[in-house]
């Protein structure tokens, strides 16, 4: 399964099973970018939002 078809399928979720997607997904973001400069996250983080948000 590609990104873009598990991204497809988050946006077809419920506002309760977003939300765990959402909580796992900055889990593991806080789990691989411990050690990242606060600001290139943020940035990172709007763009993927603006990219393949709903």
């Amino acid at each position: 399964m590609s990104a873009a078809e598990i991204i497809d399928q988050i946006k077809d979720l419920s506002p309760n099973e977003e939300a765990k997607v959402i909580e796992f997904v900055a889990t593991m973001n806080a789990r691989c970018l411990r050690y990242s400069e606060g600001k290139r996250f943020c940035s990172a983080t709007d763009w993927v939002f603006q990219e393949h948000g709903s």
